[in-house]
């Protein structure tokens, strides 16, 4: 896979924006629908939820200090598929959109982590396949044809170090390669494909203050 265009803004952020025609859709046709809470109720902040295409029940949901869940019933029931691992804080989770039985999570938010995990088997068993020293993962993308192709957005550790960044694999984590890196400083905190192209990616990047510095405001004054 070629990531076809990095565009590096002025100051910490990297970003592609596509202008996408929509089709015009009557409100009046979900006019009746509404948000309800479906849980889990038991794992408080969630971090990131994937899908499977093709299947409105099924979703996991990260959370970052109660591992993943799954619900297969469309919210009624969710179960803790990720307790075996040992850790609890979770990043990033991602279903391969062309073999929904592979999922990859990423490990590390409001804690430690160690890497990526694989599932071939929808979330019944996992295996650490890898990124074990960037401690922090805040996305992963698989790619929509081909599972053994992710990318990882690794923010890394609050410490300055090169275990930040993009990371790809093209073996489904038996080997990975950084494809973008900016410095010891700065992290890699999200990451999307184009989706009418995903050899196209996007990618955001943030610079973490060195010790002792500090971190410029970022909101109004």
């Amino acid at each position: 896979m070629k990531i076809a265009h990095w565009v590096v803004a002025a100051g910490t952020l990297v970003s592609i924006f596509s202008v996408v025609a929509l089709t015009q859709i009557d409100p009046g046709a979900y006019d009746s629908m509404h948000w309800r809470l479906i849980g889990p109720f038991r794992a408080g902040r969630i971090t990131s939820v994937s899908g499977v295409p093709g299947d409105p029940a099924t979703y996991y949901a990260a959370t970052p200090n109660g591992g993943i869940w799954k619900t297969a019933d469309g919210g009624r029931v969710w179960k803790p598929i990720f307790d075996a691992e040992r850790v609890a804080s979770v990043g990033a989770v991602a279903v391969a959109p062309s073999h929904p039985e592979i999922i990859y999570a990423g490990t590390g938010e409001q804690g430690r982590g160690n890497g990526v995990y694989r599932s071939s088997d929808a979330g019944a068993t996992w295996t650490n396949v890898g990124l074990a020293n960037t401690h922090f993962i805040a996305n992963l993308i698989v790619d929509p044809h081909n599972p053994e192709l992710v990318l990882v957005a690794a923010s890394g550790d609050a410490k300055p170090g090169p275990d930040r960044g993009v990371f790809r694999t093209t073996n489904g984590g038996k080997t990975w390669s950084k494809v973008l890196f900016r410095d010891n400083d700065t992290g890699a905190v999200d990451i999307g494909f184009n989706p009418d192209n995903p050899r196209e990616v996007s990618a955001a990047l943030e610079r973490r203050p060195p010790q002792g510095e500090k971190k410029p405001p970022t909101g109004p004054a």
